[in-house]
């Protein structure tokens, strides 16, 4: 928006685009050599009965031109209806764009998801920290991402404090701030965490597995593992859970590992809590399968999973909303338990256990809020 030594002269007439003619000397440079075509910029247009104050975009033609957004004009700050003769038109900012910043399209990001990329009219030089931009995301991110600026090089985008972004945390068409430190663009706030600081892991389609496993990151006390719309062939009714990496052994129980307490809603008594049981197995999230071939939906919370420099347990408590299967008639169940942790442990992966045959819908996501 802002640019040295533009200065041009205008013959128009009337409140309509500006045309351009050459500018005034040599030590000036025109607006479209300064800005580019189809640069947005400052501008301030006078004579010596009236002057004109705002921003437009530039246009190569013949001859080139400048359109009018007007902010301020000794016309009661309206277009100034020029009369004919010669005006002296040059790039001035606007006391708004010293106060706010500059005015104009804010870039839409190219490149990758995770390798952004974007141009600015005129092209920025150096990069020097301090320097303050944005600009708009175009494909939701994967993993970690790096910016670069006007050819200047790729750089990494990262949070407010100073760690890379996960999976699905700069959402398509998100309008994003970001600062140059000197070795990395970091966004001014983290705008784009979701549901007070949880984040996205995985979203992980169940079809044609025989069973699910996503590796946890480092930093999490706590992580929401959803099961939508889980489905096998058919077949007989068959039990699904959730295990633990640990210490990279997959937990199996039940010495201190998982316990698994169930309470079932049944249509005939109510509920109904079932002691423990498959403890040597996992975590219990419900049926699925069978004569109906229900779906299983199911969420369950692992609180504390992040381990310390003291033994500890993450605590597992699941609902699953359709563990309703002919015959059994129950129409919703809660299961308990705990994760034993070593000092220093923590959880390092999830599974869905394999239940004897592929899954034909479904999908697993894993939420989680870092420490």
């Amino acid at each position: 928006m802002l640019q040295t030594a533009i200065e041009q002269t205008t013959n128009t007439v009337g409140t309509g685009t500006y045309e351009l003619t050459a500018p005034t000397n040599a030590l000036r440079t025109s607006f479209l050599t300064g800005v580019g075509n189809g640069g947005d910029v400052w501008y301030r247009c006078e004579s010596d009965a009236a002057w004109e104050e705002g921003y437009g975009t530039v246009t190569a033609g013949t001859p080139d031109t400048l359109t009018r957004n007007v902010h301020r004009s000794s016309n009661a700050n309206a277009a100034i209806n020029w009369s004919a003769g010669v005006k002296r038109i040059y790039c001035s900012p606007d006391g708004q764009a010293l106060r706010f910043g500059g005015v104009g399209a804010v870039p839409s990001a190219g490149g990758t998801a995770n390798a952004q990329a974007i141009v600015h009219k005129p092209p920025l030089l150096v990069l020097r920290p301090g320097m303050t931009g944005a600009h708009t995301v175009t494909t939701t991110n994967t993993g970690a991402v790096t910016l670069a600026i006007d050819g200047l090089g790729a750089q990494p985008l990262r949070r407010a404090n100073g760690t890379d972004f996960g999976l699905g945390e700069l959402i398509a068409g998100q309008t994003i701030r970001w600062v140059w430190t000197g070795t990395e663009f970091r966004v001014l706030s983290d705008i784009n965490r979701r549901d007070l600081g949880r984040e996205l892991l995985a979203s992980v389609a169940m079809a044609g597995s025989s069973g699910v496993e996503v590796t946890i990151p480092s930093g999490f006390d706590l992580l929401e593992v959803a099961v939508e719309g889980a489905r096998v062939g058919s077949g007989s009714l068959l039990q699904v859970f959730l295990q633990a990496k640990v210490g990279g052994s997959w937990l199996t129980g039940p010495s201190g590992q998982y316990f698994d307490a169930r309470t079932f809603n049944a249509a005939s008594t109510g509920w109904v809590q079932q002691s423990y049981a498959d403890a040597g197995i996992a975590t219990y999230l419900g049926w699925i399968g069978g004569t109906n071939n229900d779906p299983l939906n199911a969420m369950t919370t692992l609180l504390n999973c992040a381990g310390n420099s003291y033994a500890d347990r993450a605590h597992v408590m699941t609902r699953s909303l359709s563990n309703a299967e002919g015959g059994y008639g129950w129409s919703e169940m809660f299961a308990g338990g705990h994760v034993a942790l070593g000092a220093n442990q923590r959880i390092e992966a999830i599974r869905i256990t394999d239940p004897g045959r592929a899954y034909t819908g479904g999908r697993l996501l894993i939420m989680g809020a870092r420490r």
